[in-house]
Order: C-alpha cells, then sequence, then structure tokens
C-alpha cells in the first residue's frame, strides 16, 4: 500500500458534517464553484441546493460551469473559484506538480466516468456482459474514443484502462478531445466516435440516442481495481482555505446534509435536484436511470475516506509513473474543521 490505513485515517480524522460552524458564522458568504457538464457526479451539490441547505446557512452560492478539468483548476489558481469539483486523481496529480491544491470532501467514491460503446461494435468484436474486464478493455483497441479534455477524469480514466490492457493510449487508439461532454455524446451520436467516457446522464444519453451500451458502468464498481475510489473531490486552492475556511466548512455541512437525504430519504431526490432535471428535458426515465445507476456511488460521510483515497493515489501512479507519494498524498487531505 501506499500509505497505511491507520495513518492516513489519523490524517483524515475529524472530517464531517458535524461540528462545524452555523449560519452567523457564514451569514452572507460568497462561495463560488465551478464544475464541468451537468452530472450525477455534482448530485450532492444539486440536492443541498434544491433543499435550500447553502441559504439556511447563510451561504451565497455561484455555480460556473467549466468545459474541462483543465479549465477547473485554473479557475482556482487564478481566484475566479473557491471550490471545484475535481476527480481525486486529478486533484493529487496537480499537488504532486506543485500546485498548492487540497480537498476538503467528497462527492463520490466510484470513478463514474463510465465507458460507452456503440452496440455494433460491441457485436462485432465479440463483447457481452459476460466478458471478462480484460476483454473489454482489449476491445478498445484501434477504436475512436471521445474524452472530453486533456487531463479531465474521462481522459485519465480512459488512459488507466488502457494501461492496465498493456496498451498505449497515444497509439493504440485514436483518442479525441471532444471539448466537452456534449461534444462527446453529439459525437457518439452521429458516429464520429466508436465510445466515449462520461458520467450519468451524458452516458444515458448516448446509450438512448445513439444506439450504445455500457462498456464499464464505473459507477457500480464495474472495474474491480477502481471500485469504491475517492472520485468527485470537494478541491480548494490553500489560500482561498485560509481565507474562507469557515464559509467552506458550511458548505461542506451543506454537502453532509444532502448525502443524508440521498441515503436515507432518495424519494426526495427527484424534486430536488432541479439542474439535473433540466439538463435532461426533465425526461423522467432517464433522470431515474441516471439515479438508480449512480446511487451506489455516493458517500455516506462528506469525510475523505481513507481506503477511497489510497486507491486514487494508485490510480495515479499507474498513470503517472508513482509520483504520488506519502507525502503527496497525506498532506492532500484536509480536515476543514480542525483548528488551521
Amino acid at each position: 500500500m501506499l500509505v497505511s490505513l491507520s495513518a492516513l485515517a489519523t490524517a483524515c480524522a475529524g472530517r464531517g458534517g458535524s461540528g462545524g460552524p452555523g449560519a452567523d458564522t457564514c451569514k452572507g458568504a460568497t462561495v463560488a464553484v465551478t464544475a464541468t457538464t451537468p452530472s450525477f457526479n455534482f448530485l450532492p451539490y444539486y440536492v443541498a441546493n434544491g433543499a435550500g441547505l447553502f441559504s439556511q446557512r447563510g451561504l451565497n452560492v455561484q455555480m460556473v460551469e467549466v468545459a474541462t478539468g483543465a479549465s477547473n483548476l485554473a479557475a482556482l489558481l487564478g481566484g475566479s473559484a473557491d471550490l471545484t469539483f475535481t476527480p481525486m486523481p486529478e486533484l493529487l496529480n496537480s499537488r504532486a506538480e506543485g500546485a498548492p491544491v487540497v480537498g476538503i470532501g467528497s462527492l463520490q467514491t466510484e470513478w463514474a466516468s463510465n465507458l460507452v460503446m456503440k452496440r455494433s461494435v460491441m457485436e462485432q468484436r465479440g463483447i457481452t456482459e459476460a466478458s471478462t474486464p480484460e476483454e473489454k478493455v482489449e476491445a478498445l483497441r484501434g477504436l475512436r474514443i471521445a474524452i472530453t479534455g486533456p487531463g479531465s477524469g474521462s481522459d485519465l480514466v480512459v488512459r488507466y484502462l488502457l494501461q492496465q490492457g498493456g496498451m498505449n493510449p497515444d497509439t493504440d487508439v485514436q483518442l479525441t478531445s471532444a471539448g466537452s461532454g456534449q461534444n462527446a455524446v453529439s459525437g457518439f451520436i452521429s458516429d464520429r466516435f466508436d465510445v466515449f467516457a462520461l458520467s450519468s446522464p451524458g452516458a444515458d444519453i448516448g446509450i438512448t440516442r445513439g444506439d450504445g451500451a455500457y462498456l464499464f458502468n464505473l459507477a457500480q464498481g464495474e472495474y474491480p481495481r477502481l471500485a469504491g475510489m475517492q472520485h468527485i473531490t470537494l478541491q480548494a486552492a490553500e489560500q482561498r482555505l485560509d481565507e474562507k475556511r469557515a464559509a467552506l466548512g458550511c458548505f461542506t455541512d451543506a454537502i453532509q446534509e444532502a448525502l443524508d437525504i440521498i441515503h436515507n430519504d432518495p424519494a426526495r431526490v427527484p424534486s430536488l435536484a432541479k439542474e439535473l432535471q433540466d439538463y435532461v428535458g426533465n425526461d423522467q426515465d432517464l433522470f431515474n436511470q441516471g439515479l438508480q445507476s449512480n446511487l451506489p456511488s455516493y458517500p455516506k460521510r462528506v469525510a475523505i475516506d481513507p481506503h477511497a483515497a489510497e486507491l486514487a493515489a494508485e490510480a495515479a501512479n499507474v498513470l503517472n509513473d508513482g509520483h504520488v507519494d506519502r507525502e503527496t498524498l497525506e498532506s492532500a487531505i484536509v480536515d476543514i474543521h480542525a483548528q488551521p
């Protein structure tokens, strides 16, 4: 293991929704958040917003949509964002390369950038639900694969799987940056791509409208070595965390309450997640498909789980030849409610 679970658990201890700052502390504070295409990856945020959990704490939360993960990091380091929703391997890569960023909470603990393949291609390559993970990865060889952008979660997961299958992502497939999730889906529907990597509901739209099927439903842990990995992480710049610690603590408390709703009262979720409903055109079948697919991927606690973080570090090291060391991992996770 990269770092012992007991050591990392000690480093992570105390994080969670209880004991955080109250509404009086956060009254009038603004938190600017960036994220990519509307996605079930961010469901706890949509639920918190729809249930008024941010406003109850006195927060003014402003969401800005960006095209790719690279835009997320630029907004964070440039000071135009206080938080981004970022895959943990991406955060760890950035920190290992010197970026002063940390994770202060978890939205999702499965790497849910699902891989969708044309049914006709699956038939040509003999892939069925009974195929092994190794056979499914090998079926990607030589295909046209869409990602949202270089360094994005979709890019990283495709590269990870190809490397696990002994392939070179730059030569053994035709990897194309679509520029956004919407472009990846539309390109798949118009037959410009054989495969694309994206979370729900984009993945489900591609399946429904582009004659696709899941090659890997990663939201349900279908690739064993990635199952349970810390994925969508609340990422902050260290300086901004110092400046807005109380407000960001209120934000994580609201996310914790949203996670409680998702797990304990899921019937409320469709009416609260208005942004996702709008994105799928209020198509209830499509929304429910994405919700059921992703429910197992949400943590019960906003605190970053030590084992899930280790899995993210191991994935990052597969991608980047082991440059995420123990110090990088431990320093990348901050107890938002601890005394600075």
